[in-house]
């Protein structure tokens, strides 16, 4: 049975890898959770080469519905 602090090592060292992500398995994942919760398979999957990059194609997707944006500006 592994320790605790195995178990810890494990996931920290997936967390912080810098590995290419095996993509295929990933969605392939993605699919499998979404059909235990009974959710309709996503139709797109969208990758980024950081999570800088995937940071920034967020804020811009969000931009129109975040609240700060329907105020007016200030002077």
């Amino acid at each position: 049975m592994e320790l605790a602090s195995e178990i810890r090592a494990t996931w920290l060292a997936q967390l912080f890898s810098t590995a290419a992500a095996d993509r295929l398995r990933a969605e392939a994942g993605v699919r499998r959770l979404y059909a235990a919760g009974d959710f309709r398979e996503p139709e797109h999957f969208l990758w980024y080469d950081s999570p800088f990059a995937a940071s920034r194609a967020v804020a811009l997707l969000a931009a129109p519905y975040h609240q700060i944006w329907s105020q007016p500006a200030r002077a």
